[in-house]
């Protein structure tokens, strides 16, 4: 029996909300703010912070968040794929991010002696990332998507969706085990993915599936679908189990079936059904819970806690948009590099997921988690502008990368 309907105003709270986010977004158009965005300054508004109508620990807010936060993932795996790295200039992409790591781990590390910044390694990890799901309608609606410039970018939001989530697991153990032994059972998670990969691939050129489960199904069954939540959580519930992210469990399960299931005509209608499954409740309930979290009281209460976000912003663009500059020299013209960079240093959703585990391991303040959201929201908002406004019209559309997809 489900708990009395007092348990679930929360819930409905947080519903109503997002549900005004996309009118709100959807009414005012000339105000280009991203949805995930609005999200998380609506749960601002109905949290604590501000009117305090919902709180962040009710139970069934935390579960449908905790869901979301796997989701987010889960859709990023989806988008990534895999054979931009294989990309004839993946040695770049590759210097690329490791720069990211020199400069960010410097920089975080310099300010930790200096203004006594908290845990510089953590920071370093979660402004290493991109906003992938952010950037890859961008680029399409820029007709980018599949073309050279486009995949230099993606290729470079790859590597870095996979390896920030790969580090965050490593050195941030849920159960204190030494950085080898959580390196280790990041492997075990990457072969178990490998596994039902190989697996699903078997299963989808079999025919006997073929037979049994015909493309035409009836609406009651939703074989796929059911299919890809049992990866979906059986793989955070591994990850979990063996004592890593379950955030890096949800990526895996994203880029299995990403991998196997590739987009096109065919697989149009399962991909709509379940990006209309994440987006539809469990991602912006996600996203308004990070608004809800959010401690806008300790972060404007002294201007120390509120010079920290142009401090981050201003890290997140060293960190991720320089290395562009100085790695892409001899693939990319100076225009090209400077909106590449403002595209890479463009990251909310993997900063979202980092500081909400952050704070449930203790690695960082209230206020700093924060700081660090305010600064992906105005990465959203401002850096993909600033790259459109400095390509102009130097990044042609009209010559597809040879490497690229072509389904």
């Amino acid at each position: 029996m489900l708990e009395s309907p007092i348990s679930l105003l929360g819930l409905f709270l947080v519903v109503i909300a997002s549900t005004l986010v996309v009118v709100g977004v959807g009414v005012f158009r000339r105000v280009s703010v991203p949805s995930s965005v609005a999200e998380i300054l609506i749960g601002i508004v109905i949290g604590p912070s501000i009117l305090g109508w919902a709180h962040p620990q009710d139970w069934v807010i935390r579960v449908m968040a905790n869901f979301g936060m796997a989701y987010v993932l889960f859709i990023a795996g989806l988008e990534l794929d895999l054979r931009v790295l294989r990309h004839r200039r993946v040695f770049a992409l590759l210097l690329g991010y490791a720069l990211t790591l020199v400069l960010g781990v410097a920089a975080c590390w310099i300010l930790h002696w200096v203004v006594a910044m908290e845990s510089p390694l953590f920071v370093t990890i979660a402004l290493s990332s991109t906003s992938l799901g952010i950037l890859t309608p961008i680029l399409k609606e820029r007709g980018l998507l599949h073309h050279e410039f486009g995949q230099i970018v993606l290729g470079a939001c790859a590597i870095a969706e996979v390896m920030s989530i790969t580090f965050l697991s490593i050195f941030y153990a849920t159960n204190h085990a030494t950085p080898m032994q959580q390196a280790g059972r990041v492997l075990g998670i990457v072969l178990l993915a490998a596994l039902i990969a190989a697996f699903m691939a078997w299963t989808a050129g079999s025919r006997w599936m073929r037979e049994h489960f015909p493309r035409d199904e009836r609406p009651t069954t939703q074989i796929p679908m059911r299919q890809t939540l049992v990866i979906l959580i059986g793989l955070v519930v591994a990850a979990h189990g063996i004592g890593v992210e379950v955030i890096l469990g949800a990526l895996a399960a994203g880029i299995v079936v990403g991998a196997v299931r590739t987009r096109n005509s065919l697989t149009a209608l399962y991909y709509a059904k379940v990006e209309a499954m994440g987006f539809g409740l469990f991602i912006p309930v996600f996203f308004v819970s990070v608004g809800m979290c959010f401690d806008l009281g300790s972060l404007v209460a002294s201007s120390s806690s509120l010079v920290k976000v142009p401090m981050y912003l201003t890290l997140l663009l060293l960190a991720r948009g320089l290395p562009a500059m100085l790695a892409y020299g001899h693939i990319m013209t100076l225009r090209e590099r400077v909106s590449a960079g403002f595209l890479q240093a463009t990251n909310l959703s993997f900063i979202a997921v980092a500081t909400a585990a952050g704070l449930q391991l203790g690695v960082i303040s209230t206020a700093d988690a924060s700081a660090l959201v305010a600064a992906g929201m105005l990465s959203v908002v401002t850096f993909p502008q600033v790259a459109s406004l400095i390509a102009g019209g130097s990044v042609r559309a009209d010559a597809p990368d040879p490497d690229a997809r072509t389904s």
